[in-house]
């Protein structure tokens, strides 16, 4: 049998919020460039930042070194939006 398939496959949670997380990295692109602005995302978007933040499993397993590296645009946003990453640690 091959190898490969006895590998062990990424969570639908964790590759949820890795879609989630390329998402809103992207929104804060579009916020920097003035395609959206910043009424319209906090209507709409911004309860999910709030939902991403408060999973600490998220939190834990992405946005802490040396994985928050990757996610240096959702970081932004958080602090663009003043959402709180509480267990977040200092920025790698």
């Amino acid at each position: 049998m091959c190898s490969f398939l006895h590998a062990e496959r990424p969570s639908r949670s964790s590759q949820v919020s890795t879609s989630t997380l390329e998402l809103l990295g992207r929104w804060q692109v579009a916020l920097e460039q003035g395609l959206l602005n910043q009424t319209d995302f906090d209507r709409n978007l911004r309860y999910r930042l709030t939902n991403i933040v408060a999973n600490p499993i998220i939190v834990e397993k992405k946005l802490r070194p040396p994985l928050v590296r990757y996610w240096s645009d959702f970081v932004q946003l958080c602090a663009r939006c003043k959402v709180d990453i509480s267990s977040h640690p200092e920025k790698s």
